[in-house]
């Protein structure tokens, strides 16, 4: 099963790797979480979980971490980077004069989905305005070194059941600089 664990962290950084090899930072990340995931996976056979359940239950503690990797490798949206190849994608065998169909002369689409700056205004809530480029480096920041501190927590004291209290942190702490940059207009 600690093959079967490193195959799987081996996959989550796969991509990430390949869209900046020969990054230290990344290198490092994969080394700790693999480094943490195993401790965890130890833990749990030590405490009499079968080799499927504990290697289930370090997986499902590790989650998503695109935005980790987004982070330490530079890139702030994926789906933005990853929009083009995935319209493509569907359009396929499709008609291709309607692979523009949905988006305005600027080339955005009218949806009220998150991918667009244009959208902040439209997004359902009309009292809102749209947030500034600071309040959402802001966020990222926040949210970034949240789930950082999530993880390290969490593997470092193995309180899984009391560290998801981290993320209340990050929500307060995101409102607050919500009304900071609020203020500031």
């Amino acid at each position: 099963m600690k093959e079967k664990l490193t195959e799987h962290i081996r996959l989550l950084f796969a991509d990430a790797e390949r869209r900046s090899p020969d990054n230290p930072r990344l290198t490092e990340l994969k080394e700790e979480l693999l480094l943490n995931t195993l401790e965890k996976y130890e833990h749990l056979i030590s405490m009499g979980k079968t080799p499927e359940a504990a290697y289930t239950t370090s997986v499902n503690g590790i989650g998503d971490i695109e935005a980790l990797l987004n982070d330490v490798i530079g890139e702030t949206d994926t789906r933005k980077a990853a929009e083009p190849a995935t319209r493509s994608a569907a359009t396929a065998g499709a008609n291709p004069e309607a692979e523009g169909a949905g988006e305005d002369e600027n080339g955005d689409d009218d949806d009220d989905d998150d991918d667009d700056d244009d959208d902040d205004a439209d997004n359902g809530d009309a009292k809102r305005p749209p947030r500034s480029p600071w309040y959402k480096l802001a966020s990222g920041i926040i949210w970034t070194v949240t789930l950082g501190s999530y993880f390290a927590i969490s593997f470092a004291t193995h309180a899984w059941a009391v560290t998801w209290l981290v993320f209340l942190m990050g929500i307060a702490a995101d409102n607050v600089a919500e009304g900071i940059f609020d203020l500031r207009r």
